[in-house]
């Protein structure tokens, strides 16, 4: 209407330019590296001082691991088509596919998804979607994911605690408790420290005040707003899924909302800290809630272990190529900064303010 013709005029007038993601797109692989080891170490000592010297378990059904890698791909699948539902723009599907496997190995090279974001933002300018509607694009995307997955969760509190409780193994020792709440609480404060405030600010922040006009955008597109909120449902459902096909694989028997439960809620906490990946923290969140809820120490070790290389590390090394590919054909060059252009009702496209 003349409203959204009006404001298009007005933030065309200003001259608001495309924003600089440039400094935030990887360019280097060693941090991947290290926190890949980061990680690999937690998961030693965990097995060295938490399973008492006992022998992990080992994979005594393969089928399950085909499982814990189908569920992987299914997870991206439905990242993929999330993404694809999230703006009304026309997009390039192999484009999609590249771009979400690099941004998974780029979660692994700068704190707060900033990497991720900013892949996402500059394939989307380099296709040539306007400022505003790339943002608002991955906003959309990044809030459905939030909503869906603390939606997932929310049920899982429900199923796991269907008889008014949740039912724990023992109760934990309060030192632990204290020592591993403190850290969380230490680790998503330093959110709030100066370089890292910086980096939410400018990377992240801007497309989640974005996501209401593009939500806005999807309005009357019934099919694009499916495909973007299913899509975003089904990957925290397809994560669970390899988590349980991991545990089974191991001799686990855990029952699948424990195991929902501890994963989802891992993923969530660890997801709010700066550590890239949630590298370490997450191996170690997993382990100790599985064995929390009931499953067996050497079961849970080798289990968060297989999971993390299916769903997390080995995706990464995909994720490089996928990354040299976006840098080989040029789509993630731009070009220069330039104003956001006024877009009419009709196209669905909508101005960053």
């Amino acid at each position: 209407g003349s409203l959204h013709d009006l404001r298009d005029e007005v933030a065309a007038r200003a001259g608001l330019p495309t924003p600089d993601y440039s400094a935030s797109v990887p360019t280097t692989t060693w941090p991947a590296i290290a926190w890949f080891v980061f990680a690999a170490t937690v998961a030693a000592l965990i097995g060295r001082l938490g399973l008492s010297g006992a022998a992990p378990a080992g994979v005594d059904r393969p089928d399950q691991v085909v499982w814990a890698v189908a569920a992987t791909l299914a997870g991206i699948l439905a990242s993929v088509t999330a993404a694809f539902g999230s703006s009304r723009d026309r997009s390039d599907v192999g484009s999609l596919v590249l771009t979400r496997l690099a941004a998974g190995f780029a979660d692994l090279l700068r704190p707060l998804h900033s990497a991720n974001v900013a892949l996402r933002v500059r394939t989307l300018l380099t296709s040539g979607v306007d400022a505003g509607t790339a943002l608002g694009s991955v906003g959309v995307t990044l809030a459905a994911r939030a909503f869906t997955h603390l939606a997932v969760l929310y049920l899982t509190v429900r199923l796991s605690g269907s008889d008014g409780s949740i039912d724990l193994v023992d109760h934990p020792d309060p030192v632990q408790v204290a020592v591993t709440a403190g850290t969380v609480v230490v680790l998503i404060a330093a959110n709030f420290a100066a370089p890292l405030r910086r980096i939410a600010a400018r990377d992240v922040v801007v497309p989640l005040r974005s996501a209401p006009a593009g939500l806005r955008a999807l309005t009357g597109h019934t099919t694009r707003l499916a495909q973007l909120f299913i899509g975003s449902l089904l990957v925290p459902l397809a994560t669970v899924g390899a988590m349980v096909a991991a545990d089974r694989s191991v001799g686990g028997t855990l029952d699948p909302p424990s195991i929902a439960l501890a994963t989802l809620l891992v993923l969530f906490v660890a997801a709010l800290t700066p550590i890239p990946g949630g590298a370490g923290l997450t191996e170690a969140g997993l382990v100790a809630g599985l064995v929390l809820l009931g499953e067996r120490g050497t079961v849970a070790l080798s289990a968060v272990v297989l999971f993390r290389l299916v769903s997390t590390w080995l995706p990464a090394a995909v994720g490089w190529l996928a990354l040299r590919r976006l840098r080989a054909t040029g789509r993630l060059d731009p070009g220069p900064a330039s104003p956001a252009q006024p877009t009419s009702s009709a196209s669905g496209s909508y101005t960053a303010r």
